[in-house]
């Protein structure tokens, strides 16, 4: 097996293929992890939506609170993603196209009226958090820049810029790393399959 692929060894041979492997069901964890998380939002959404539509129904849905109510519910209160208010604007918007697509049975003015409805829902979430989709970083020097705005504060307004501006550059910095990190492990994963099913084909012809 001497120079085959650059290995020398058969210690060398063992250590690459243990780490193939490892790379490999690494991959296949991470994968099966975002498929469940996949599924469960699906689900969670579905529920979410056939909640809004009874509630729209049975007229129990009155406020952006009730509807809040409602999607923290669904999320299990506690968790990150319940107290996410981009989120929840997102859904809704989301429900809208379900809404337009598929319409009501009762007609075209109920039709009219839920849409209205979610609309303002959607406008009054936004207007109660309207950075909420921001990581709380630049959240918080947009919420500083909006204070100094109101006193005139031009120096400090500068200063957040800077900072603002800093912290866009680090995060495209760290996505920049995750999207290489993430195409190496696509490709060690399909080195460790190739060589995986050479080295079996070699064994079977020996």
């Amino acid at each position: 097996m001497d120079g085959f692929l650059g290995i020398s060894t058969y210690s060398e041979f063992i250590t690459i293929i243990v780490a193939l492997a490892a790379t490999i069901a690494y991959a296949a964890a991470v994968s099966k992890l975002l498929r469940r998380l996949t599924e469960r939002r699906k689900k969670e959404k579905s529920r979410f939506f056939s909640a809004v539509t009874e509630g729209l129904k049975n007229q129990s849905i009155s406020s952006v609170t009730d509807m809040e109510n409602l999607y923290r519910g669904v999320k299990r209160t506690g968790t990150e993603e319940a107290g996410n208010p981009a989120r929840l604007s997102t859904w809704l918007r989301e429900y809208l196209v379900q809404l337009l697509e598929n319409p009501p049975k009762e007609g075209s003015e109920v039709l009219v009226e839920w849409k209205s409805l979610i609309s303002k829902f959607i406008e009054q979430n936004e207007q109660q958090s309207p950075y909420a989709g921001l990581p709380d970083l630049e959240r918080s020097i947009i919420t500083d820049i909006e204070l100094f705005l109101g006193s005139g504060d031009k120096p400090a307004i500068h200063r957040k810029l800077r900072e603002i501006t800093t912290a866009i550059q680090a995060r495209e910095d760290s996505l920049a790393r995750i999207r290489k990190t993430n195409r190496w492990s696509v490709s060690l994963a399909v080195i460790g399959l190739i060589l995986t099913v050479t080295f079996g084909l070699v064994s079977l012809l020996k």
